[in-house]
């Protein structure tokens, strides 16, 4: 059978790439790190199948909790028909509507969901499910095992992090006939052996799968039968350098950040009502009305600026599990860089991956002992996280072991945010430098990113920004 993706090349380019696999039903695509866009070239399969059918394959998308709503914004902008789609939430009672074209659920809320009469699986970051003896493992093969006649498609950049053994998991559900029995496929693959060890019983023994063997011959077979595997050179010629994507987040907030959000509303509000005035008396060239204004816009900033901090608190607030839920997946498989702005938060994140051997640089970190940490993070492979506020790293050092960056919170100067980004996107760079941020959904948090984000697109006119005003003092 022929099936065809359709992927779009980023907007530098303005054009598509197009690929036609031969294969199984059961497909395992995979790509050096996020640079193919695979979540559009799954979007491009429901759109050739509608194009063929009339109709949207029923489809059930599973993925990290991170990028949930990131699949629904994709979903909604590539689409070609306008899918039905429902994202799950929570470990509460499902019933499954057949009225939704297509169901996207994170992997750990899969227990006691039934899916009936599938036409795809999508398994987003399929390494997910790399412990066969996981729960959540076991939930992706029970939906698999009753949907059989659903074509299965997997995703991933890092298909295996450590050893053979954790491809087992997938490769027994993308091609059963072949990948049945784990113990012969870890005898072949995984050169199982017995080990002994001395315990207060007396001797014990096991089998041990964690080694490798005959990788040549399983990588052939997997590249004859089930996988596709696209490295970055070969898909996109024209990578951009850098790329930002706006991870959206839903917003779960209670009453006091909604009045918080409200206050926040009504003094951008005002802020506009104030810019439209000054846009105004320049019009008219009324100077003594525009002195007026400035001088009311002042008076404004100290109070929004306090707002505004609190604001950006509890937007945190509500982002940080999705950031931490990121983070855990990323660096499984790459070092990271994660730009805060409040010293507490960069606590949080120490304290949360202290497993990944942090190290942190503030306002409060000696200019000697930032040089060591900076030095240690490109140099010791055992450093994988590296957490600065922004402002502290915005200038004079050099991160270029790690090419993911992650804004947990954001700078009202978008200048500031574009030199952090450039302790990464510097000479000794050697690939596409990925920025991720994270967006409260239908919130001044959004507004703001989006807005940020507009700004830093123009570089050069940030840079040549004397002003450098705040990003809530110049709303629209």
């Amino acid at each position: 059978m022929t099936r065809k993706f359709k992927s779009i090349k980023y907007s530098k380019t303005d054009e598509a790439v197009c690929i036609q696999v031969d294969s199984p039903d059961r497909l395992y695509l995979t790509e050096n790190a996020i640079v193919t866009h695979n979540t559009v070239q799954v979007i491009g399969y429901f759109n050739y199948q509608f194009k063929q059918t009339g109709k949207t394959p029923q489809s059930l998308i599973i993925c990290p909790s991170s990028v949930k709503y990131n699949w629904l914004k994709e979903l909604n902008k590539w689409s070609i028909n306008p899918f039905n789609i429902e994202v799950l939430e929570g470990r509460n009672g499902f019933e499954q509507n057949f009225d939704v074209d297509i169901y996207i659920c994170n992997y750990d809320i899969l227990q006691g969901k039934e899916f009936k009469n599938l036409d795809c699986i999508v398994l987003d970051e399929a390494h997910y499910i790399k412990n066969q003896y996981a729960i959540r493992t076991r939930e992706v093969q029970r939906i698999c095992k009753s949907n059989l006649k659903a074509k299965i498609i997997a995703l991933t950049g890092t298909p295996m992090l450590n050893r053979p053994a954790e491809l087992f998991p997938v490769l027994n559900l993308l091609l059963p006939q072949k990948f049945d029995n784990f113990f012969r496929f870890a005898h072949k693959y995984c050169a199982a052996h017995k080990k002994q060890i001395q315990t207060r019983d007396g001797i014990k023994e096991f089998w041990d799968f964690n080694g490798a063997s005959n990788t040549e011959e399983l990588g052939r077979l997997l590249r004859a039968t089930i996988m596709l595997r696209r490295e970055k050179s070969q898909v996109l010629k024209e990578l951009p350098e850098k790329i930002r994507t706006v991870i959206p987040v839903k917003k779960n907030a209670g009453k006091v950040f909604l009045d918080l959000e409200e206050r926040t509303r009504g003094m951008m509000d005002k802020i506009r009502e104030i810019n439209k005035k000054i846009k105004e008396a320049k019009k008219n060239g009324d100077r003594d009305l525009l002195n007026k204004l400035k001088l009311e816009k002042t008076q404004v900033r100290s109070v929004a600026f306090t707002l505004m901090n609190e604001y950006r608190r509890y937007a945190f607030e509500e982002k940080k599990e999705i950031i931490v839920d990121f983070l855990s997946d990323t660096l499984e498989s790459e070092p990271v860089i994660v730009f805060v702005h409040h010293r507490d938060v960069a606590k949080f994140f120490r304290d949360t991956f202290r497993q990944f051997n942090p190290l942190v640089i503030t306002g409060e970190t000696p200019a000697d002992e930032r040089a060591k940490l900076v030095e240690a993070f490109q140099t010791k492979d055992e450093y994988l996280l590296f957490i600065a506020t922004t402002l502290a790293a915005a200038e004079g050092i050099t991160l270029t072991k790690a090419s993911t960056v992650v804004f947990a919170e954001y700078e009202w100067t978008p200048a500031k945010m574009l030199q952090a980004e450039g302790r990464v996107h510097r000479i000794g760079q050697k690939n596409t430098v990925n920025s991720y941020w994270f967006a409260l959904v239908g919130s001044v948090d959004e507004y703001f990113i989006n807005k940020i984000i507009e700004k830093l697109q123009v570089e050069h006119e940030i840079m040549q920004d004397t002003e450098e005003e705040e990003i809530f003092m110049a709303v629209e």
